[in-house]
């Protein structure tokens, strides 16, 4: 590049300010910098250069490899859209690549792979020239939101031709492995720190399980008379409590549809599993519309109303439970089940703590079917037996079970809060380094 090291354009000052204050005062910056003429790169060091991605590295898709092929253990790692799958007893590669995911959810993930292994068809396999480290083109794939790259089409997917053609920072050699180096370490530490306090929300989610639990099939006195509840998964009860299916309990079992209309830009929220939030029904900015006939042709069916408790009935995230707020209208996808119950009989918060109970949520999923995911059937669903106090006491239990959860609601909210922050802090301090924003070198030296 020929620009003078001094100046500095607007694109050059917005793609700069992006990097959070924190990690400028933390880490100093080069002596001397130039503008790159790359808007997402802005400034570099006056001594980097800039290149297409595809003369730095030469990248093609991984050899389709069946199932049958991949096993648990074995010579050799089978690596896909997000690192291993497996082992198998051939490999294609021998070396020291970044691996990139290239279809489906997984597209732009980075991983990486060294020695004898076996790459994909859904993975793109980086091979670095002779003055790349490899190790610092990973982060460079880091720093490169690739999905943002991705095509739409059945699923998205990365075009090999397309990610080559992004213009990319190539600081010296050295400089590549004083980064490298330094990624390796911070990552490290921020990694840990995430599992650390991923840990602390498993703990604060099984307190808060055992206390629903307890509360929903043991009551709120300890020296209750208790009886045989005559359900293996239930065991003992208050003896003064009654056990009734959930068919019997709501007026309402329903999913919804089971053929999506067509989307559209502008009308009625079609809404899925992805939208039950922290027990609330949480509308996203990337919802799905629906038209306003199709939403009428489906409300004729049922409507989802207040009050109504969601069920997560297919997916990864079967047994997540919501409860209707106030809202403007929506329909839902097969994903989730409503369920409505009768007010004389069920308290609707009562209904949903029940839901989330390690004895529901264990007999939920024992009983799934598997086809392309989990999920579960509604007429199993309605057969599930469903414990019965007062409402007088269910009431009690509910009010009890707000004032006990409040606290570890609060503090997995603030701790999930953190997490996010670590990993964004991570992102911002990848791309920090690989961009030439801070400089590194001393902190390896």
């Amino acid at each position: 590049m020929s620009a003078d090291p001094k100046r500095s354009s607007t694109a050059g000052r917005e793609a700069d300010s992006a990097v959070p204050s924190a990690l400028l005062r933390r880490f100093k910056p080069y002596p001397l910098y130039k503008d790159s003429g790359v808007e997402w790169l802005g400034r570099i060091p006056a001594h980097w250069g800039v290149t297409m991605l595809k003369r730095l590295v030469e990248m093609r898709a991984g050899l389709a490899i069946t199932s049958d092929a991949i096993e648990p253990e074995g010579e050799y790692p089978v690596f896909g859209g997000n690192g291993i799958r497996g082992y198998t007893t051939s490999y294609t590669h021998v070396g020291d690549y970044p691996l990139v995911g290239r279809q489906g959810a997984l597209c732009g993930c980075v991983s990486f792979a060294s020695g004898k292994f076996w790459a994909s068809e859904h993975a793109i396999v980086a091979a670095p020239g002779s003055l790349v480290d490899p190790y610092w083109l990973a982060y460079l794939f880091q720093a490169l939101s690739l999905n943002d790259y991705s095509q739409s089409a059945a699923q998205p997917g990365l075009a090999v031709e397309t990610i080559g053609t992004i213009p990319v920072p190539i600081p010296q050699m050295e400089d590549q492995h004083s980064v490298a180096l330094f990624l390796d370490r911070e990552t490290v530490r921020i990694d840990a720190l995430v599992a650390k306090k991923e840990r602390l929300i498993g703990l604060l989610q099984e307190r808060r399980t055992a206390l629903i639990t307890r509360a929903v099939t043991k009551g709120l006195d300890p020296n209750v008379p208790l009886k045989d509840s005559g359900v293996e998964w239930l065991g003992q009860i208050p003896a003064h409590w009654t056990v009734s299916r959930l068919r019997h309990v709501c007026s309402l079992l329903r999913d919804g549809t089971h053929q999506p209309p067509p989307r559209v830009v502008d009308g009625y929220p079609l809404l899925s599993v992805r939208n039950l939030v922290d027990r609330r029904l949480t509308r996203l900015p990337d919802d799905s519309m629906i038209s306003e006939s199709d939403f009428r042709a489906l409300k004729r069916s049922f409507d989802v109303l207040e009050n109504d408790v969601l069920l997560a009935v297919v997916g990864a995230t079967l047994g997540k439970v919501a409860i209707v707020g106030p809202t403007e209208p929506f329909t839902i996808q097969r994903s989730v089940a409503v369920l409505r119950p009768r007010p004389a009989t069920i308290q609707h918060e009562f209904l949903a703590y029940f839901l989330e109970s390690a004895p529901f949520q264990g007999l939920l999923w024992k009983s799934t079917g598997y086809s392309a995911q989990p999920g579960i059937y509604l007429g199993a669903l309605a057969s599930f037996e469903m414990l019965v106090p007062t409402i007088g006491e269910q009431t009690s239990i509910v009010e009890s079970l707000r004032r006990s959860l409040g606290y570890l609601d609060r503090l997995l909210r603030r701790v999930g809060d953190a997490i996010e922050l670590l990993m964004e802090l991570r992102v911002a301090l990848i791309s920090a380094a690989v961009t030439g924003k801070i400089d590194v070198r001393e902190e390896v030296a």
